[in-house]
């Protein structure tokens, strides 16, 4: 029995003993992560004398030490043990959430975002299932990463504001800083610096209250990198030396590497550029090139070494690295991104530097195009409809706390001696404001979502507007340049559209644009994309419709258009020019040039064959079709020339049309 007794006396001061560590090793931890892993490593071998839970928070404090010190695989280890110990657990716990975290961190860091996707979804699920609010939004923020880092970017903003509001509720500063950083990352990504600069300053000063020295410093040069992105090099070099006399501490390779190689490009792109002392820069950066943890780091090391060559102008050393890293993207068969962007745009500048011209403006036409399909990616015009939604929601939300609070403060002030008549008060109307608040929030996203559809649609035909339709033209044609694909665009012009204005009224214009937008969407398939390029011209894109198809569609077109009844008082009917225009990889380079092509064949398809040869006052819609080269006109009467007196065709014309026909 006193055998017994001492036993569990033992137990118990040991567990009180890890208690303590606990508590140091996560004051540690904010401060010098290095620490506070030598710290909790140096009890690894009483493991087994502790209980199941503790040993489980054992390897939830490690797993997340690794990871902050960038030893993703000891991380991805560490949590992968919590995890097959915490299933004997007799009930969840939120031990499960934090490791499913740790092990999704790694497993990202490590290059499988897929994998850290799911880990990410089941620590959320733990997260829900106890409705841990932290660790609710923690989970929300991971998979906000995730998806801006697969280019998802609309849904990583839903979920990194759904994370933030979480965040503010709980006033935890901690959690806000994590936010906001990933906010940041996320406009960097898609190229909106300014808005990134706000997110991360925000994040720093969230980390600084909450005493997060180490998360603070990181933020910090993430900042100073946020400078150099929007070329203020002077600031980004002085943010990067307070970094380094911020981070004595901090024992991470990546960390540095990304510090001193960020000195290194800035002192290269500075208004006085100072290549050597770039080059010393860079070789501080070497020694912290960390071949086992990321996965990318020795790519992301080859590009920067080119960069930094290319300014020193060893351009063959600069290709060599550019081609090292490209045999080391190909071997781990990752998705394209930024850096496979930044190969072809090095590529071409190195070329063209090297008078190799032809070259230079292949890579160049593909760093393009790449940057492009990014930006459509992107969707900017969805990603910031969304962000000034969520600020909307966080305004609205901070404000109807500060009522509230005011609210029971007068309350409290007034009627004292009536608490419990106060408080039930308060309840009721805090339940109808809620109410009330979810009608208008319901409101207001039915709004914006009208206001979205607005701002895609021309006012007067409600086809698509000229900004949406390059867009979802850019679109099109990017994807016809990668997957080899179709696309015809088309230019429909009204004839004679002044003349009618200025005889008829301009309401009467109004309406035969109107009747032309409905006639034209009748006849198009749900992918094809008809919009309003100015005052009096339409687009169509059609983008899975050969030369043929195109061709029956202007046809229907211009024959509805025909045999409409307009009852115009002054002519007897409406007509259309339409020029064509098949994508060509030879001829368009891009959109614009496709656009071209087709305004091009439409001013053909108006100065030859146009009204002055009409038999009668009825006018022929003509169009003119180009491809690879080739103009095929085709006009569908050759009764087209004036008559002379006699009744007959004056015999010149007739010989042009027919010419014409031929052509």
């Amino acid at each position: 029995m006193l055998i017994s007794c001492d036993v569990v006396a033992f137990q118990s001061a040991l567990s009180l003993n890890f208690s303590l560590v606990v508590e140091q090793v996560e004051t540690l931890e904010k401060d010098t992560p290095a620490q506070a892993l030598e710290k909790l490593n140096s009890i690894e071998d009483q493991l087994p004398k502790l209980s199941l839970n503790e040993r489980v928070k054992f390897y939830t404090l490690q797993a997340s030490l690794y990871a902050n010190l960038a030893e993703f695989q000891l991380s991805l280890n560490s949590a992968t043990k919590g995890l097959k110990l915490s299933s004997q657990l007799s009930s969840p716990s939120i031990h499960i959430a934090e490791l499913s975290y740790s092990k999704g961190f790694a497993t990202e860091s490590l290059g499988n975002l897929e994998l850290a996707l799911q880990d990410y979804k089941n620590g959320l699920e733990v997260a829900r299932s106890l409705d841990d609010k932290n660790m609710i939004a923690e989970g929300l923020s991971n998979l906000g990463a995730i998806y801006y880092l697969t280019e998802r970017y609309d849904l990583s903003i839903v979920v990194l504001n759904d994370a933030l509001m979480i965040a503010n509720k709980l006033g935890n500063e901690e959690l806000q800083g994590g936010i906001n950083s990933e906010l940041g990352n996320l406009y960097s990504t898609i190229g909106q610096d300014d808005k990134s600069m706000q997110f991360l300053q925000r994040s720093y000063q969230h980390y600084k209250n909450s005493s997060q020295t180490f998360s603070a410093v990181w933020v910090l040069s993430n900042i100073a990198t946020s400078h150099y992105n929007n070329e203020e090099y002077d600031s980004a070099i002085r943010i990067y030396n307070k970094v380094i006399a911020e981070a004595d501490d901090v024992v991470n390779d990546p960390f540095f590497y990304g510090v001193y190689t960020g000195l290194a490009m800035a002192y290269i792109y500075k208004e006085e550029k100072e290549p050597e002392v770039a080059y010393r820069y860079f070789k501080m950066a070497e020694q912290y090139v960390d071949y086992n943890g990321n996965k990318d780091m020795p790519v992301t090391y080859l590009l920067d070494k080119a960069i930094i060559f290319k300014n020193l102008q060893r351009y063959d050393e600069a290709l060599e690295s550019i081609f090292s890293a490209e045999k080391l993207m190909s071997a781990q068969e990752r998705p394209k991104g930024s850096n496979s962007y930044l190969m072809l745009r090095l590529k071409a500048e190195i070329y063209y530097v090297l008078g190799q011209y032809e070259k230079a403006y292949h890579f160049k036409s593909r760093s393009v195009e790449q940057r492009v399909e990014k930006l459509n990616a992107a969707d900017i015009e969805a990603v910031e409809e969304l962000r000034l939604r969520y600020e909307s929601k966080q305004a609205d939300l901070h404000k109807k706390i500060l009522e509230q609070k005011r609210s029971l403060n007068n309350a409290e002030l007034a009627e004292a001696n009536k608490q419990a008549k106060a408080q039930q008060f308060y309840l009721m109307m805090s339940g109808v404001v809620a109410l009330i608040f979810v009608w208008l929030l319901s409101t207001l996203v039915r709004g914006q979502k009208k206001l979205r559809r607005v701002t895609h649609l021309d006012d007067l035909t409600g086809l698509v507007n000229r900004h949406r339709l390059l867009k979802q033209g850019q679109r099109y044609f990017s994807r016809a340049k990668q997957q080899h694909a179709p696309l015809v665009a088309l230019m429909i012009d009204i004839d004679n559209f002044k003349e009618i204005n200025d005889q008829l009224g301009h309401q009467i214009g109004d309406e035969i644009l109107k009747k032309i937008a409905m006639l034209g969407k009748k006849l198009l398939k749900r992918i094809d994309i008809f919009g309003r390029f100015s005052a009096e011209e339409f687009i169509i894109f059609l983008p899975e419709s050969d030369k043929k198809q195109a061709m029956d569609i202007a046809e229907q077109l211009k024959e509805k258009i025909e045999r409409y009844q307009w009852q115009l008082s002054s002519q007897d009917n409406v007509s259309i020019s339409i020029g064509f225009a098949s994508f060509d990889e030879k001829q368009h380079f891009d959109l614009e040039a496709l656009i071209k092509n087709a305004e091009k064949m439409l001013y053909r398809a108006k100065n030859q064959g146009g009204t002055a040869y009409a038999v009668n006052a009825r006018k022929i819609s003509k169009f003119v079709f180009l491809s690879g080269g080739g103009f095929y006109r085709l006009f569908y009467s050759c009764t087209c020339p004036g008559k002379d007196q006699g009744g007959r065709a004056k015999q010149e014309d007739l010989i042009d049309c027919q010419r014409q026909a031929k052509y």
